[in-house]
Formats: C-alpha cells, sequence, structure tokens
C-alpha cells in the first residue's frame, strides 16, 4: 500500500500533459512510498498499431531483448523498440492476434525473466522500484502526453519489493486496460485459484493484480467498467480502495466498509482522484474543492478519444 491517483482530460484534443500530472500527484506521495511507484497512460493511438511494455531482466537484457523483438516480428511488423530502464518497449504494426503476441513473449521467459507488463492500442505501463524522482529520471514522465492516467506510489507491506510487484497492473488479458490499488484484499488466494482454473496468468503475490484480472473477467463476459467494478466489490474481501482505467474509462471504488481514503475533485476541465487531497491540489497547482465518496461507491467517468493519427506527426509518448 500507500497511495493511488487518477486523472483524466475533459477538454483537450487527447494531448494532456498527463505524465507531468502524475509525476506531481505521484511525488506528493512519494515521501511515504519509498519503494515503487508507476502509472499507466493512456495515449493517442496510432492508427494500426499495438503497443508493448516487456520486463526484462537478467544478465544479458541486451541479447535476450534482440531475442524478443525477432521473434515477436515473425508475427507483426516492428515499427521500432527501445529498452529504457528494466522495459522493453515495442510498437507494432499489422496484429492480427494480440493475445498471441503476450503468449510469444512470455513463453520465453525463464524464470520470470520476461514479463507483458502493458499491452494496448492506448496503454503504456511505466513502473520501476524507488521514487518517482527516479522514474522521472529513467523514463521521461513529464514528456507523456494523452488523455488520462492512473498511478501509485507503494510502501510494501507484504508481498516483495521488485518491478514486477510495483502497481499499476495490466488487468489481464485484457488490453487497454489498468489498475492500482491501496489496501489489502483478505480473499486473493481463493480468488487466484480460481482465476488460475479458468486458465489466467499471474507473475506476482500482490493481491492488486487480482484485482485487475477480477474486472477483465468481468467484462470478458460482457460487464461494462462500472458493472464490472460494482461486482468487484462483492467479490473482493478487505479493505481497499482502488482506481481502474480502460481506453475509454476513468473509475474509482471504495470497499464495502469504506475504510481506505479515497477523494475526488470534479471540474468541467479534468476530473482528478486520489488517496490525498493534497495530492490532487499539487497535481493540478491550485487548491480545489475534494469530496470524499462513501463505502461501496464507484465512479466512472468516459474520456474523451482522440483520433487515432495515420501518420507520426505528433507523439505522445517520449
Amino acid at each position: 500500500m500507500y497511495g493511488v491517483v487518477g486523472y483524466l482530460d475533459r477538454v483537450g484534443d487527447g494531448y494532456a500533459p498527463i505524465g507531468d500530472i502524475a509525476l506531481k500527484m505521484l511525488r506528493s506521495l512519494s515521501p511515504y512510498a519509498p519503494d515503487s511507484t508507476g502509472a499507466a497512460f493512456f495515449v493517442p493511438e496510432t492508427y494500426g498499431q499495438v503497443l508493448v511494455a516487456v520486463k526484462m531482466e537478467g544478465e544479458d537484457v541486451r541479447t535476450l531483448s534482440g531475442r524478443v523483438v525477432r521473434r515477436v516480428g515473425r508475427k507483426a511488423n516492428v515499427v521500432k523498440s527501445r529498452m529504457v530502464g528494466h522495459a522493453l518497449q515495442i510498437v507494432l504494426d499489422r496484429v492480427e492476434d494480440i493475445h498471441g503476441i503476450v503468449d510469444i513473449v512470455e513463453g520465453m521467459s525463464e524464470g520470470g525473466d520476461v514479463e507483458c507488463f502493458s499491452v494496448g492500442r492506448r496503454l503504456s505501463i511505466v513502473k520501476d522500484v524507488g521514487s518517482i524522482e527516479h522514474l522521472e529520471a529513467e523514463y521521461n514522465l513529464s514528456g507523456i502526453r494523452g488523455t488520462h492516467m492512473i498511478g501509485q506510489a507503494r510502501l510494501a507491506t507484504e508481498s516483495r519489493v521488485d518491478v514486477s510487484h510495483s502497481q499499476p497492473f495490466w488487468a489481464r488479458p485484457r488490453p487497454d486496460m489498468a489498475v492500482a490499488h491501496t489496501g489489502q484484499i483478505t480473499n486473493y488466494h481463493k480468488l487466484r485459484r480460481r482465476y488460475e482454473a479458468q486458465g489466467q496468468r499471474f507473475f506476482t503475490t500482490n493481491d492488486a493484480e487480482v484485482v485487475g484480472t477480477c474486472l477483465a473477467m468481468e467484462i470478458e463476459q460482457g460487464a461494462s467498467l462500472e458493472e464490472a467494478m460494482r461486482t468487484s466489490l462483492h467479490l473482493l474481501d478487505g479493505t481497499y480502495a482502488y482506481v481502474a482505467a480502460t481506453d475509454k474509462e476513468l473509475g474509482a471504488a471504495k470497499d464495502m466498509m469504506g475504510a481506505r481514503p479515497l477523494v475526488i475533485a470534479e471540474t468541467n476541465e479534468f476530473v482528478a482522484v486520489s488517496s490525498e487531497a493534497a495530492a490532487i491540489c499539487e497535481g493540478m497547482e491550485q487548491e480545489l474543492v475534494t469530496w470524499e465518496p462513501d463505502a461501496k461507491e464507484v465512479h466512472v467517468w468516459p474520456t474523451r478519444t482522440p483520433a487515432p493519427l495515420e501518420a507520426p506527426e505528433r507523439t505522445a509518448l517520449p
């Protein structure tokens, strides 16, 4: 645990400074959460392209990343690839089977050295151990632009401190969906066994990972994000608050007891969510009136979806 953040731009053209806002909001929480930080960004889609972020670890990351890119390149056209920190970022086009790409990548893993952090046409998850200042220096968060984001600053209380256990989590198996939470899911092991029996993969012991899978499985069965989040409150035991996002929506929820803090600021220009009001005010660089949802409340806001780009005149990722 420590705290979550979320932001959605309501008025822009799809190029709001979501990276800079994430930096400022997470910086407010960072002194209390030294273990890891991360954010899931939703950037404008470039027509036909898929973004894949892959965790790479081991003694020879350069050789391993080259093997991953070559193997993926047999199934889709690799537009570009680069290593940034622990992540291999790959941009693909002519992708016929996104899930097949994930299977190829993770089929190359030996002892957890390769893992898909995020997959989608608009989603890019950036996370690492250490402070938000480390994340900015390594990944240039402040240069990222898009429509909305969620993030988390983490103080580890149970699961390991490493890049895989950092949040947010991609909501497997659904592309363009992510989740971040604070608190504790007390029936985590029971839910994990249920989803594993249905063929779902888990890569950590962080209970936030099961929150994403819970939402994704409900949506795969036809639920909307709001319906999936309402169902999740009955499936997830414990004390928690979480933020979730798809390429079209931002959501926030509090558990059945409302034991974890979550505050919201909503204007005609934006929606901002955090575990602390100070993080919202610092992210927006202004004093704002915030309000706190009650227990069992779910809120979902639609985003402005920018038209897909057919040529790379502009870029959302630094």
